[in-house]
């Protein structure tokens, strides 16, 4: 307070002496020319304080800033390092590509519903991830495992095929005595046929070649 209070004074006994020069000045052009030079002079009086500040040495206002925040009993807080900004990018394009392949997957998952009426086991979707390939989330392949047994009224719905009625039973039935709760391995033939019409609507609807979707078959052992 004592600096700003001296600085105050200074300025209050500038501003009283160039107003009385001023009313000692007589009429005339030498008058405007005396007036800017003690314009001059209240401004370097108003304004030395930042010029002193200026003239510091910054290594010393750091240490005194330290300093003061030291007996504030405030700790400095180190600043957190910086990521590198390739791996940044590299981690959030593999974010990207894996929400990608994830919706790809279902809608792999979708049509191989409504093409053959029941779920696949497993589903592989394979994109380019090369950015410098330009064909960065391309589809590379796709594998769709299928069960190979399935119960009986999922097997003629999928191969498209119409059971015959059975007779009506009077009395309790039993799940072995129900062809629906029946489960039979696939054949060869109806493999086939479902692959192929698989192929076709997943090329269709993700508009890719064929010979990019793989159909496996996996045999499942009938827990009875």
């Amino acid at each position: 307070m004592g600096g700003i209070s001296e600085w105050v004074r200074q300025v209050v006994l500038v501003l009283l002496l160039t107003g009385i020069v001023q009313m000692a000045l007589p009429s005339g052009g030498a008058r405007r020319y005396v007036q800017v030079v003690l314009g001059l002079f209240i401004l370097l009086a108003i304004v030395r304080p930042v010029l002193a500040l200026l003239q510091t040495e910054p290594a010393s206002l750091l240490t005194g800033w330290e300093r003061a925040l030291r007996d504030a009993g405030a700790a400095v807080v180190p600043a957190p390092p910086r990521e590198d900004p390739q791996q940044a990018r590299a981690r959030t394009q593999a974010l990207v590509l894996e929400v990608h392949r994830q919706r790809l997957a279902a809608l792999v998952r979708d049509t191989v519903r409504a093409t053959l009426g029941f779920d696949p086991v497993a589903i592989d979707v394979t994109v380019v991830t090369d950015a410098a390939s330009g064909r960065q989330g391309m589809i590379e392949g796709i594998t769709v495992s299928l069960p190979g047994r399935l119960p009986a009224a999922v097997l003629d719905r999928a191969q498209g095929s119409v059971r015959p009625v059975e007779p009506v039973r009077i009395g309790p039935r039993t799940g072995a005595a129900d062809g629906d709760g029946d489960s039979r391995p696939v054949p060869p033939a109806a493999r086939a046929s479902m692959a192929a019409r698989l192929q076709g609507a997943l090329a269709a609807r993700l508009q890719v070649e064929p010979g990019l979707i793989a159909v496996s078959w996996v045999e499942t052992v009938e827990g009875r």
